[in-house]
C-alpha cells in the first residue's frame, strides 16, 4: 500500500468524502475488495489501531444524521466485514459495531441496502462468536422479523433469522420494551412464508417455547390461522408442534407446553364446527394427524404424552350428546388408534385393544349420520394399517359390519360412499382379498343407486377391484350391463370411468382391425345407442392412431357393402351388414364421426396422419353420401365427418359441402356442419349469399302477405322449413370458434342489410296483427331476424343499430298483449343480446335511456316470468353501466325496478332485485371511492328504502304475509351506509299499524 492511500485509510475521519469515494471505488467487485483486504493486513497492528480509532471516529459522527451519512457508514462497515475474522476482531470493532447496532432500525427506505449490509455484518460478528458478541445483536432479530414479513419478503430472510434465533436468549419478554418484538413474533407465527421450509418451522418451534408468556401468545396466533390454512401447511403446522415438543423438553417445560398448545389443539377439533367454509375442526384434527403419524413410528415420548392428554378429553366426547362433538371425537380417535400407551405389558395392552375395538363398533352404528361417516372410515383405514394385529373375532366383526351394514346404510348417502371408499382402500392390503372375496358380491347393485356419489364410488372401486390378482371387475357385474348403464347415463365421471373399464374389452387396440370391426358392430347390435356415448369416451384411452385405423376400416366396410350388396364378418352369420340397413349403416356412420370429432385437436397438430386419413376416406365420403345421403341420421353423420377432416381434404368435398347447406330436406345440423367447413376452406361468401337470398325471399313474402287483403292472411302457407333452418343455423355458426372468420367474408353486408330490414317489417306487421289472427310463425322468423341483427350490429352496425333494435323490440313488447307468449319469444331471443352488447360496444350516453327504457316495460309487465327475465338482463348490465355512470343517475331505473316488484312480486323476485340493487351499489360505490371521500352508495341506499317504504304504505302491500325480502332491503341498505337519513320512519310506521312484521322491523331500525 502507497503511502497516499494508508493516509487515506489512517485519516478517514479527518477526510470522509476521500476516505468513501476510496472505499466504494475498493470493493466494486471480488477481486478489488479481496486486494483491499490485502492492503488493510499490510498496516500493521500499530497504524491498524490508528485506522481503527479514525473508523470509530467517523462512525461515531455519522450516526448523528444517519441517513445524511449512510454512506459513510456503508464504507466503514465494508472495512470491518473484511477484518473480522481474519485481520482484527479486538475490542474497538466491537466499539464499532456497537455503534452501528444502535441505528440499525433508524434508516430510511432510501437506505434499504445499506442497513441490510449493516445487519449481514452484525449476524457474521454473531456466528463467529466474537468477543462483546451480546451488545450488538439485540436489534437484529427484529429488522429481520419486519423484513421476512413484508410483502416482499424472501425465504431467504427466514433463513438468515433462523441462524441467529438464539440471540432470542437476550431479550427480557417480561419488560414493556419488548412488547414490539412480541407483536412481530406473534405476526410471524400467522404468516405463511415460515410454513415454506424447514427453518422457518424450526425458527416457530423455538420461539414456542423461549418463553411461557410468549408461548401462549405465539400459540393463539398459529391456532388462529389455522382455519385459513390449506392442506400442505397444516402439515407444516403440526411438524412446529412436534418439533417443539424435543425443544419444551430440552427447556425443562413440557408440562406447560403440552397443556396449554397440545392439549389445547386437542380442544379446539374437539369441539370446533365441522361444517361451513373453513371446517375447523377438522383443520385442526389435520394438524394433529402429524402427531399421530409419529405416534405410529413407535416413538414411546409421542405415545404416552398422546395417551396422556386424550385420555380426560376423548372418551368423554365419544359420549357427548352433541352429535358434531362425538363425530370430532370419532375421528380423532380413529386418527390416533390404537390409543395405548408404550408402558403397557401384553395383557394390558389387550385388554385395552378389545376395548377400543368395542367402541368402533359403536361408533359405526351411532344415530348422527356424521359420526357413522367418521367412524366408517376410520374403521376401513384401521383395517388397512392393523389387520395383523387386530382380535381375530373383532376383526371379523368389523369387516363385516363395514362392508355388510354400513354400505347398505338406507338413510344416508354419505354413509355408503364412506363404507364404499373403505372397502376399496382395504384392497390395497393383500391380506383383505380373501376375505372380502366372499363380501363383495353383496355390493353389485350400488352401480344402480339412485345417488350420482354412490354410483361414482362404486365405479371407482370396480377400477380398483379390476387391477388387483385375483378379482375382475365382471365379477359383481357384467360387461354388458355396465354399457346398458352408459348407454343411459349423462356425460360426467360415472360415464367415464365406466368406459375406461370396458375400452378394453370393446375396443381392444391390440387386437387386429378386423376383431375390432367385429366388436364394433356386436355392441351395435346388443345396444344400438350406446356407440354415441361409449366412444366420444373411449378416444382418451386409445389415441388418435388406433381411432384412426377403426375410422378407415369402417369406411371401407360400408364401401364394400354398397358395392358387393352384403358383408358377413361372422361363421354365425349374426355379424353381418346390408347395403339396404341404412339404420345400421347410421350407426357405423356415427361411431367414424364421433370419434372423428374427438380426434380433431390431435389431426391438427399431426399433419402427417391428416394427410393419410384425407387420402384413405376423402374418395369414400362422395359414394356414401350418394347411396345413403337421403337418410337424415347418415347425412347428419357425414357432416359431421367432413366436418372434422383437415381442409385439405374438405376442398375436394367442396360441391358436396354446398349442396348439403342448400339441401331443404336437410335439417339444422347438417346444415350447420356443412357451413362451418365451407368457411373453413374460403367459402363463407357463397354460403352467406345463400343466405341472404333465402331470408329476403321470405321477408318480402311476408310483406306481401301484410299488405294483401287481411283476410288472405290466414290463408297463407306457412313459412318454408328451409328458412328457419337457415335461421338456426346462422346462430350455430355465431357461437362456433368460425365466427371471426365469417365475419372477414366480403357478403355480410348485404347480409346484415337484409336482417336490418325487420327493424321496419316487425312493428308495422304487429301493428296490423293487434286487430286481427297474428300468424305466430310469421312473427316468430321476424324476431328471429332481429335477433340475428342484434348479435351482427355488435360487431358491425355499432352502438346506434343496437339501441334501434332494443326500442323496436321493447316498443312491440310494450304494445303486445298481456298473456300473449309472443313476450317470452322477444325477450329470450333479444334481450339477451342486447345485454351482451353493453360489455362489447363503447360507452354511449343513449345506452342509460335503453336502460330506462327496459326498466320501464318491466314495471309495466304483469307476468311474473317476464319481470324476472328482464331483472336478469338488467342484472348482467348493472356492471357495465355501473362503471361508466353516475351513481344517481341510476337512482331512477332501480326505482322503478323496485316499484315494480314491491307491488305484484313474488318471494323469489323481490330476492333477485334485491340481489340486482345491491350488487349494483356496491359496484358504484367502488368506483366512485377512489375519486372522492364520500360514500355514493349512501344516496343510492336512501333512494331504495325510500321506494320500499313507499310502497309498503301501500295497503295492498303492507297485508301480505311475508315481506321478509322487502324488509331486508331495508336493513341491507342501512347496514351498508356510513350516514343514514331516517326520513322514510313515518311512512314504516303508517305500514307497521296493519303488519306485525313492519312493527318489529320499526323496532330494530329505529335511531
Amino acid at each position: 500500500m502507497n503511502d497516499g492511500e494508508c493516509n487515506a485509510l489512517i485519516n478517514c475521519s479527518e477526510d470522509p468524502s476521500s476516505f468513501k469515494k476510496y472505499i466504494l471505488y475498493s470493493v466494486k467487485d471480488a477481486q478489488a475488495k479481496s486486494l483491499l483486504g490485502e492492503k488493510l493486513e499490510s498496516l500493521g497492528p500499530d497504524r491498524l489501531l490508528h485506522f481503527l480509532e479514525s473508523l470509530k471516529k467517523l462512525v461515531t459522527d455519522s450516526i448523528v444524521d444517519v441517513n445524511q451519512d449512510a454512506e459513510n457508514i456503508y464504507a466503514a462497515v465494508q472495512i470491518i466485514e473484511l477484518l473480522i475474522g481474519k485481520i482484527y476482531s479486538g475490542p474497538q470493532i466491537a466499539s464499532i459495531l456497537n455503534h452501528i447496532h444502535g441505528v440499525l432500525l433508524l434508516f430510511s427506505d432510501q437506505n434499504m441496502f445499506i442497513q441490510n449490509c449493516c445487519c449481514q455484518v452484525l449476524e457474521k460478528y454473531w456466528k463467529m462468536n466474537l468477543p462483546s458478541k451480546n451488545t450488538a445483536a439485540v436489534n437484529v432479530i427484529p429488522y429481520l422479523l419486519a423484513r421476512a414479513l413484508c410483502p416482499i419478503g424472501k425465504t431467504q430472510d427466514v433463513i438468515r433469522l433462523y441462524e441467529v434465533k438464539e440471540m432470542l436468549e437476550l431479550i427480557d419478554f417480561q419488560c414493556l420494551s419488548s412488547a414490539s418484538l412480541v407483536s412481530l413474533l406473534c405476526k410471524a407465527a400467522s404468516n405463511e412464508v415460515f410454513l415454506k421450509n424447514k427453518q422457518g418451522i424450526e425458527f416457530l418451534s423455538y420461539i414456542l417455547t423461549i418463553d411461557l408468556d410468549l408461548m401462549v401468545m405465539v400459540n393463539n396466533a398459529i391456532t388462529f390461522m389455522i382455519p385459513d390454512l390449506k392442506d400442505a401447511h397444516l402439515l407444516k403446522v403440526g411438524e412446529i408442534y412436534y418439533e417443539g415438543i424435543e425443544l419444551a423438553k430440552m427447556r425443562n417445560c413440557t408440562s406447560q407446553y403440552e397443556k396449554e398448545c397440545i392439549q389445547g389443539l386437542i380442544v379446539c377439533a374437539l369441539h370446533c364446527h365441522r361444517v361451513g367454509s373453513n371446517k375447523c375442526s377438522q383443520k385442526v384434527a389435520k394438524v394433529l394427524s402429524v402427531l399421530h403419524k409419529h405416534k405410529h413410528k413407535k416413538e414411546p415420548h409421542i405415545e404416552e404424552m398422546l395417551y396422556s392428554l386424550y385420555k380426560p378429553l376423548l372418551w368423554r366426547a365419544l359420549d357427548a350428546p352433541n352429535g358434531d362433538v362425538r363425530a370430532n371425537a370419532t375421528a380423532l380417535f380413529l386418527g390416533v388408534f390404537p390409543l395405548i400407551p408404550a408402558r403397557y405389558n401384553k395383557v394390558q395392552f389387550q385388554d385395552t385393544l378389545e376395548e377400543q375395538c368395542s367402541k368402533i363398533k359403536e361408533l359405526m352404528m351411532d344415530d348422527h349420520e356424521a359420526v357413522r361417516v367418521c367412524a366408517t372410515q376410520g374403521c376401513a383405514q384401521i383395517l388397512e394399517d392393523f389387520w395383523k394385529i387386530l382380535p381375530a373375532h373383532h376383526l371379523t366383526t368389523l369387516l363385516t359390519t363395514l362392508c355388510c351394514d354400513m354400505t347398505h346404510d338406507m338413510s344416508s348417502s354419505e354413509v355408503v360412499v364412506a363404507a364404499l371408499q373403505g372397502v376399496q382402500l382395504l384392497l390395497n392390503n393383500p391380506l383383505s382379498h380373501v376375505a372380502l372375496k366372499k363380501l363383495l358380491p353383496a355390493l353389485s347393485n350400488h352401480i344402480y343407486h339412485p345417488a350420482v356419489s354412490v354410483r361414482n364410488v362404486m365405479v371407482s372401486l370396480l377400477l380398483t377391484l379390476h387391477q388387483t390378482s385375483i378379482f375382475k371387475f365382471w365379477d359383481l357385474v357384467p360387461a354388458e350391463d355396465l354399457l346398458s348403464i352408459v348407454e343411459n347415463t349423462k356425460p360426467g365421471p360415472v360415464r367415464q370411468k365406466i368406459v375406461s373399464l370396458l375400452v378394453h374389452l370393446y375396443l381392444p387396440v391390440d387386437e387386429s382391425l378386423s376383431v375390432q370391426i367385429q366388436i364394433t358392430l356386436d355392441m351395435l347390435r346388443k345396444c344400438p345407442d350406446v356407440h354415441r356415448s361409449f366412444y366420444l369416451d373411449a378416444y382418451p384411452h386409445v389415441g388418435l392412431s388406433s381411432s384412426l385405423r377403426l375410422v378407415v376400416g369402417l369406411m371401407l366396410l360400408i364401401k364394400e357393402c354398397i358395392e358387393k350388396g352384403s358383408v358377413t364378418l361372422s361363421e354365425d352369420s349374426k355379424l353381418h351388414i346390408n347395403s339396404d340397413e341404412v339404420e345400421k349403416v347410421g350407426q357405423v356412420l356415427e361411431v367414424c364421426a364421433v370419434l372423428l370429432n374427438s380426434a380433431r385437436k390431435d389431426l391438427k397438430r399431426n399433419k402427417q396422419a391428416a394427410s393419410t386419413l384425407c387420402s384413405k376416406i376423402v374418395p369414400l365420403i362422395p359414394r356414401i353420401l350418394q347411396e345413403f345421403g337421403s337418410d337424415s341420421v347418415c347425412n347428419e353423420a357425414l357432416s359431421l365427418i367432413m366436418t372434422n377432416l383437415p381442409n385439405e381434404g374438405l376442398v375436394l368435398l367442396k360441391k358436396q359441402c354446398y349442396k348439403m347447406c342448400k339441401d331443404k330436406t336437410s335439417g339444422v345440423p347438417v346444415q350447420t356442419s356443412a357451413s362451418l367447413a365451407l368457411i373453413r376452406i374460403g367459402g363463407g361468401t357463397k354460403i352467406i349469399s345463400h343466405w341472404s337470398e333465402v331470408i329476403s325471399t321470405k321477408l318480402e313474402s311476408i310483406l306481401d302477405c301484410k299488405i294483401a287483403d287481411p283476410n288472405a292472411l290466414t290463408s297463407v302457407d306457412a313459412p318454408s322449413k328451409e328458412t328457419t333452418q337457415v335461421l338456426q343455423t346462422i346462430s350455430n355458426v355465431l357461437e362456433s370458434p368460425e365466427y371471426t372468420t365469417l365475419m372477414e367474408c366480403s357478403a355480410l353486408d348485404n347480409l346484415y342489410s337484409v336482417l336490418f330490414s325487420t327493424v321496419d317489417l316487425l312493428p308495422q306487421y304487429h301493428v296490423l296483427g293487434q286487430s286481427q289472427r297474428l300468424r305466430a310463425d310469421h312473427f316468430k322468423i321476424l324476431v328471429d331476424c332481429l335477433a340475428l341483427t342484434a348479435r351482427f350490429s355488435i360487431h358491425i352496425g355499432g352502438v346506434e343499430d343496437l339501441i334501434l333494435i332494443a326500442k323496436t323490440i321493447t316498443n312491440v313488447v310494450d304494445n303486445t298483449k298481456s298473456g300473449n307468449t309472443n313476450r317470452s319469444a322477444i325477450l329470450n331471443n333479444v334481450y339477451k343480446v342486447v345485454v351482451e352488447g353493453f360489455q362489447v360496444l363503447q360507452y354511449s350516453p343513449d345506452l342509460l335511456s335503453l336502460l330506462h327504457h327496459i326498466a320501464t316495460s318491466l314495471a309495466a309487465s304483469e307476468i311474473s316470468s317476464h319481470r324476472l327475465t328482464l331483472c336478469k338482463y338488467l342484472h348482467r348490465a348493472a356492471h357495465f353501466l355501473g362503471i361508466h355512470t353516475r351513481s344517481e343517475n341510476l337512482r331512477e331505473v332501480f326505482a322503478r325496478v323496485l316499484q315494480s316488484a314491491a307491488q305484484n312480486a313474488s318471494k323469489k323476485e323481490l330476492k333477485d332485485v334485491e340481489c340486482l340493487l345491491l350488487e349494483v351499489g356496491v359496484t358504484v360505490q367502488r368506483r366512485e371511492l377512489g375519486k372522492s371521500k364520500r360514500r355514493p352508495w349512501d344516496g343510492v341506499a336512501q333512494d331504495i328504502v325510500q321506494v320500499v317504504t313507499e310502497s309498503l304504505s301501500d295497503n295492498e302491500i303492507s297485508s301480505r304475509s311475508d315481506l321478509s325480502p322487502l324488509l331486508q332491503i331495508i336493513v341491507d341498505c342501512i347496514e351498508r351506509s356510513d350516514s343514514f337519513s331516517f326520513s322514510f320512519l313515518p311512512a314504516l310506521q303508517t305500514a307497521a299499524l296493519t303488519n306485525p312484521g313492519v312493527a318489529q322491523l320499526l323496532n330494530l331500525i329505529s335511531p
